[in-house]
């Protein structure tokens, strides 16, 4: 009796945190092109990391991730919810994720112009980065721990929340 009771237990406790960690993958868009035939998905944002002090010329709320796979370009935009400073990017910036084995990914950023949307204390600095096949292939296999935004001005370095797996948010658009 004892026995069956731990085993229950056991698989109960065992279901309850698989269903706790597992990350399902949840979509903005998840369409099929009616010319081209091309598939297009963008998940929902994901919080990467909130409260965020750099120094004491940046503030930042939150840090939410999406991936978008269109055309077969698969992209990483991040956005930032800034509450005090500015990010100024040139062109030339990466977004450097230094992945669980050490190893790190550069992303080139996609385009120079961010999308801003201003709100009360507050805007959303939006920032979209090209993800390769290969880069894809290790961002699915291990998770990201530590990232670096390449900045003109104002570049930063941050730690994901401790319950983010980036591993389920990049298998979306594998």
């Amino acid at each position: 009796m004892k026995k069956t009771i731990k085993l229950l237990t056991l698989v109960l406790t065992m279901f309850l945190s698989t269903a706790v960690f597992a990350q399902e993958c949840e979509y903005e868009i998840n369409e099929v092109d009616k010319f081209t035939k091309e598939k297009k998905v963008v998940t929902k944002p994901v919080m990467v990391a909130k409260s965020l002090k750099i120094a004491k010329i940046l503030k930042i709320k939150t840090v939410k991730w999406k991936v978008k796979n269109e055309n077969n370009r698969k992209y990483l935009m991040t956005s930032y919810n800034l509450s005090k400073g500015s990010i100024v990017m040139v062109g030339s910036e990466k977004l450097i994720l230094l992945l669980r084995n050490n190893e790190s990914i550069s992303l080139n950023i996609n385009s120079l112009i961010p999308n801003m949307q201003g709100k009360f204390n507050s805007y959303v600095a939006e920032f979209t980065y090209n993800l390769t096949d290969e880069d894809l292939a290790k961002l699915v296999k291990y998770d990201v721990k530590d990232i670096r935004v390449e900045a003109m001005i104002n570049g930063f370095d941050y730690n994901l929340i401790d319950e983010v797996s980036t591993k389920s948010i990049f298998k979306c658009i594998n």
